[in-house]
């Protein structure tokens, strides 16, 4: 037993003094040239080793070998696949006895990676065995074996498709990557820098040999400080990259997204947050998402878009919004003195006509509400054609305040000075609301419609609005004009002639119907068929509504019916009245002008409504002012009233003056 066990122990001295002699006993270029065999009869392809490699042989064999060089594959261009500073293998001793190679570690030090699918569509990266290299008996007929993680360390990645010219570079790749065998599958995780972002990466493919002909199941994962993107389905690059699968996206802020992806983006508010999820195709320069889940600055939509990046992207989307609010993408309104008093003003900032020449599109979008500014609508639908800058929008259903509405607006922003044109036909529509939320005023109310066919140009919502030309109308039905009771006017006009009328919020004129035709020449709307009716009173006239100021000047002619007189003789008096200032807040009066035109009508109607006896009264005293109804007085209304700020001029100049004027004229009878 005591020899055995002694022979036992030399023995085992013997190998491992032989083990570790083999450092010495095996020469390196031996070894290199072992690996550049196996790598030829593996690959068919060349490896340079620039120094004698290092070796290790206990408790793995590993070798560290320096500047490497691996060849493109047999048939393709010269070249090189990849080329490191440094790569570390690790083999299981074990394994070499069974003349397997199971591979526990390779790692590769600032590689430079150059993957290229050349003009036929070879991928050089596919790491096939060559033709019938399993029949060759010049390998050293070690077969591969499992593959543990390769890792990359600090690389660079080079990627061309020398069909479509398509190229895509990174820069500090940090990345592991797991193969089932030479051939697949594959998964990747890791870290890069692309475009000038940091990018985290995760990505597989089942058969990664078949991306580059029939495509591989893939799932693709990026995450950057710009974009969150995950994907899953089938991949194919035989034709350029194709992806038919689904599809997740987020964006912090899709200008900076675009911008990043070298999209020229404008300026302006909007376009921030976004995310989307669906069903994507893509091939190409087309992209289709099918049954897409859509949010972009807090709206949301559903429907279908397609894409094509060509030198102009083109989109064409059939979307159904819950809201379109368009405030998000205008900027915003001048905090101009007659805004801060309250009333509404055009905005003079520019309108960022640029984004309409970003992209081509056809659209079909519907929502449950839109807003613009103050506006807000019910369920729309429009119909939009954008090309080279130009809108053309249909709005062939609109919910407005009650009512409902269709038109269309042309909006060209690709011209020297952008232009609009509108079109609107409404009917029955809360015409308080619509007025108060569009316009700020809130002088009508009533069962409400409109017709506008306008058009102007101009780089900001002042200018266009100063520029306007055409016809527009409105009417409206069994509604009042607030702030003025235009019956209790006339009927105390004996008393308020000369002082003008300040009416309280809560007066009001009721009226069956209200309704103006206006022809529209750079803006100033001009109307002679202004028409009111009601059970008491009738008016009709014309004048002036000036759009950019936002001002009036009408003049109206009310009339009193018969069953409103009631047992005054004031049927069929008119006095007309003028409208006059911002349309928010007008000065309204009696037109005494004309009444001193003509002031022996005037005395006869004025004698009528106070009664002979105060007019018997007033004849001693009025052959001592006789002369001023046609002198100082007169000139000094009517000038007052021609001023264009004649309703608080005109108040003034007939408090003081005004009753003298009026015994005048009772006095004289003239």
């Amino acid at each position: 037993m005591k020899r055995i066990l002694i022979i036992g122990g030399a023995l085992l001295t013997l190998l491992v003094a032989s083990v570790l002699a083999l450092p010495f006993i095996i020469p390196h270029d031996f070894i290199a040239g072992q690996l550049k065999q196996a790598v030829k009869a593996e690959t068919g392809r060349t490896l340079t080793i620039g120094e004698a490699p290092r070796l290790v042989f206990w408790p793995d064999f590993a070798v560290t070998l320096k500047d490497v060089r691996l060849s493109t594959p047999p048939g393709m261009y010269e070249g090189q696949v990849a080329q490191m500073d440094e790569m570390r293998i690790r083999v299981e001793v074990a394994s070499l006895f069974d003349r397997r190679l199971d591979i526990k570690e390779l790692h590769l030090i600032r590689p430079k990676l150059s993957l290229v699918i050349d003009g036929e569509g070879r991928p050089n990266w596919i790491m096939a065995r060559p033709g019938n290299a399993e029949e060759t008996s010049g390998g050293p007929g070690i077969q591969t074996g499992s593959i543990a993680p390769v890792t990359i360390e600090d690389g660079d990645v080079r990627f061309l498709d020398e069909r479509s010219g398509k190229a895509f570079m990174a820069e500090k790749v940090d990345l592991t990557i797991t193969l089932g065998s030479l051939t697949g599958p594959v998964a990747v995780k890791g870290s890069l820098k692309a475009l000038g972002d940091d990018i985290d990466l995760a990505f597989s493919a089942k058969t990664p040999t078949e991306l580059a002909a029939a495509g591989s199941p893939l799932s693709l994962a990026v995450k950057s400080k710009r974009l969150d993107f995950a994907f899953s389905g089938l991949a194919a690059m035989q034709d350029g990259l194709a992806l038919d699968g689904t599809i997740t996206a987020a964006s912090n802020s899709l200008r900076e997204l675009g911008r990043w992806a070298k999209i020229q983006v404008p300026d302006g508010p909007g376009f921030g947050p976004a995310k989307i999820n669906g069903q994507i195709a893509f091939a190409g320069k087309s992209l289709k998402l099918r049954k897409a889940k859509i949010t972009l600055d807090g709206l949301a939509a559903q429907g279908d878009v397609a894409l094509n990046l060509g030198t102009r992207p083109q989109v064409n989307a059939t979307l159904a919004f819950d809201t379109i609010d368009v405030n998000r993408y205008l900027p915003p309104q001048d905090a101009t003195p007659e805004a801060v008093a309250g009333q509404t003003g055009w905005s003079a900032a520019p309108i960022a006509f640029t984004g309409l020449g970003v992209v081509d599109a056809k659209l079909k979008l519907t929502a449950n509400k839109l807003l613009y500014r103050t506006l807000t609508t019910g369920k729309i639908a429009i119909d939009a054609t954008l090309k080279n800058g130009k809108l053309d929008a249909t709005l062939g259903q609109i919910a407005l305040y009650g009512g409902k509405a269709k038109g269309r607006l042309v909006l060209d922003g690709a011209a020297k000075m952008p232009a609009v044109q509108m079109t609107l036909e409404a009917k029955g529509f809360d015409g308080l609301r619509l007025l108060k939320d569009y316009a700020g005023l809130n002088r009508f109310e009533g069962v409400a419609g409109a017709s506008l066919n306008l058009s102007g140009r101009g780089r900001s919502q002042q200018e266009l609005v100063s520029s306007l030309n055409g016809t527009a109308s409105f009417s409206f039905a069994n509604g009042a004009v607030r702030g003025i009771d235009i019956e209790a006017m006339v009927k105390a006009v004996g008393t308020n002639i000369l002082t003008g009328w300040r009416q309280g919020p809560d007066a009001k004129t009721p009226f069956d119907a209200l309704s103006a035709g206006f022809t529209v020449v750079n803006g100033i709307a001009t109307t002679n068929d202004l028409n009111f009716t009601s059970p008491v009173l009738s008016v009709s006239g014309g004048g002036l509504v000036d759009l950019p100021r936002q001002t009036l000047n009408l003049k109206v002619n009310p009339t009193l019916t018969l069953a409103a007189a009631q047992n005054i003789d004031l049927a069929g008096l008119a006095v007309p009245i003028i409208v006059k200032g911002q349309w928010v807040n007008p000065k309204i009066y009696p037109d005494i002008a004309g009444i001193l035109d003509n002031p022996q009508a005037a005395y006869d109607t004025l004698r009528k409504i106070i009664g002979e006896g105060t007019t018997a009264s007033l004849k001693e005293k009025g052959e001592a002012i006789k002369q001023q109804v046609k002198g100082k007085v007169a000139d000094e209304i009517g000038k007052a009233l021609g001023d264009d700020q004649a309703g608080e001029a005109a108040g003034n100049a007939i408090e003081e003056q005004g009753q003298k004027l009026l015994k005048g004229l009772f006095g004289n009878g003239e």
